[in-house]
């Protein structure tokens, strides 16, 4: 299943490896909603409830937008550094910041690449509960960091 849901994630990072999605003027970087099992609420930054049927695979997510599951909720998101970010059951997140360098892939896919394509910053905001984070090897100039109430995590490796 684990392994299904993470050659989806990989063959839909096509798109974002052409740069789709990516603002070349501000460097932000891309996420994309993969996949939802229900229940799944969506919050926009100001934490208003948005229209859930509009939130469906393929539906990029601005920084400041809250994921939250419920219970047997799940979420898949994509991220254009290769970065796939499970948001487990009874969980509440936000992709506080996503800044990424504009990167030309040459029209592979992201599975043929080893490690990230360009450079990133990406500050995750747990709320609560549990992600699972795979991505590709992180280049020396890219942060990566997930704060909780309990503390702050660096990723640098390649699953936490």
């Amino acid at each position: 299943m684990i392994f299904k849901r993470l050659l989806l994630a990989m063959a839909s990072l096509v798109l974002l490896s052409a740069g789709f999605g990516q603002d070349t003027d501000s460097g932000a970087g891309a996420v994309i909603l993969a996949e939802r099992t229900d229940p799944v609420v969506f919050r926009d930054a100001q934490n208003k409830k948005l229209d859930g049927s509009k939130m469906i695979p393929g539906v990029l997510l601005p920084e400041g937008h809250w994921v939250e599951t419920g219970p047997k909720g799940e979420a898949l998101l994509l991220l254009s550094n290769g970065t796939v970010v499970t948001v487990i059951e009874n969980s509440k997140m936000m992709v506080k910041a996503f800044d990424q360098e504009t990167f030309v892939s040459a029209g592979k896919a992201m599975s043929d690449f080893q490690e990230e394509l360009s450079p990133s910053n990406i500050l995750v905001d747990l709320e609560m509960g549990s992600l699972v984070v795979q991505t590709k090897k992180l280049k020396k100039a890219s942060n990566f960091e997930i704060t909780s109430p309990l503390g702050t995590a660096g990723i640098r490796g390649t699953e936490l």
